[in-house]
């Protein structure tokens, strides 16, 4: 059952993820790159495919017509916490 990267929540599809589709648990989009299997943190895009178009804000809803929705999302990460492992010390 796919899962909320939000939240964690488990929500479960009818069909195919439709854009106005949210998450019963925190009401964040389900269609959004964070809850897509494709969705790979520093790959080009941000998604291990390569024919998709450039979405800018991973955790907003878009339209995407390869969206796989993810078992196990990758966990989200703060600013702050990604700012502070790019200048950790060896």
């Amino acid at each position: 059952m796919p899962r909320c990267a939000r939240c964690g929540g488990a929500y479960q599809l009818v069909e195919r993820a439709r854009a106005g589709d949210l998450c019963p648990s925190c009401g964040g989009p389900v269609c959004a790159c964070i809850n897509c299997k494709l969705y790979h943190p520093g790959a080009y895009n941000d998604c291990s495919s390569t024919t998709t178009d450039p979405v800018h804000d991973k955790e907003r809803v878009n339209h995407c017509d390869e969206f796989i929705p993810a078992e196990k999302p990758v966990p989200r990460r703060s600013r702050a916490s990604s700012w502070d492992d790019l200048f950790k010390k060896p």
